[in-house]
């Protein structure tokens, strides 16, 4: 019933709605459907999705050299600074956990010298390096007067391989708090907090927020708390999406299907049907 959904936007959506539901049957391990959705679109991709269907293909190809192929697009991307999508290119090469070069890290850190959302990526990448500084970078990008910036900073975080430290966890929260309830990525930033909660006192300040956002009359940010339910939740978490199974927007049903499919398998949320923008 769950697959179905994915199976369904497939075949009636276009764009990245069509990719995410592709990737997500990936995460599921059905990646040959997914292949087979997005392969004839690796070479007529528009600048906009091309790196979401070679990323979701990086995952999907049966192949070490298919996949390959795919990561070598969104690298190749990465090193044209003349490309209208290279910040999606930086996102694709953190999310698929890409090992870059002394060359590629040049490439990254002259990237953090621009405007303040478009250095958090490049930073993302840099930490999952090894690069102190530029983990340094996206806490204090946090507090950025950028909604984007805080938005892609609270995701980068909540994505590090390596356990936060008590500070980042406390500036996550921090971030959320203050995030004002008419904010664009309001329910991501709470997500983002709510994955990675301050050891001292957990969730208690953090499941409350998270619970108006499922409930908000607003579409974007119930789409948003369910899909950090998927990201930071556990099959305990559940009951919190059981009002949104049947939710009129096929997004939100997605996203609830792709938790319940998660936690039925216990697999890790590691690359997911949503994406930060």
């Amino acid at each position: 019933m769950y697959l179905d959904e994915f199976r369904t936007a497939i075949r009636e959506n276009t764009g990245w709605e069509r990719i995410r539901a592709a990737e997500a049957l990936v995460s599921h391990g059905y990646a040959d459907e997914a292949a087979a959705a997005l392969r004839d679109q690796a070479e007529t991709a528009p600048p906009e999705e091309r790196i979401g269907v070679w990323r979701t293909l990086a995952q999907a190809e049966p192949t070490p050299e298919g996949r390959r192929k795919m990561t070598d697009r969104i690298r190749a991307v990465f090193a044209d600074t003349s490309a209208p999508d290279r910040t999606h290119a930086v996102e694709g090469m953190a999310k698929l956990r890409v090992e870059i070069t002394d060359a590629e890290k040049s490439l990254a850190r002259s990237m953090t010298t621009g405007p303040s959302a478009a250095a958090v990526f490049p930073n993302w990448l840099l930490t999952l390096s090894g690069d102190a500084d530029a983990r340094k970078s996206l806490a204090i990008a946090l507090r950025d007067s950028d909604p984007v910036t805080r938005l892609r900073a609270a995701f980068s975080l909540s994505h590090l391989d390596d356990p936060l430290s008590a500070g980042e966890r406390a500036a996550l929260e921090a971030a959320a708090v203050a995030e004002l309830p008419d904010a664009p990525y309001r329910a991501w930033m709470i997500g983002a907090a709510w994955k990675h909660p301050p050891q001292t006192h957990g969730r208690q300040v953090l499941t409350p927020l998270l619970e108006s956002c499922l409930w908000s009359s607003d579409a974007a940010q119930r789409l948003q708390a369910a899909n950090c339910v998927v990201d930071g939740g556990t099959p305990a978490e559940l009951p919190l999406l059981s009002g949104l199974k049947n939710d009129s927007d096929p997004k939100i049903r997605r996203a609830v299907a792709n938790a319940y499919l998660r936690f039925d398998s216990q697999q890790p949320a590691a690359l997911k049907l949503h994406d930060p923008r």
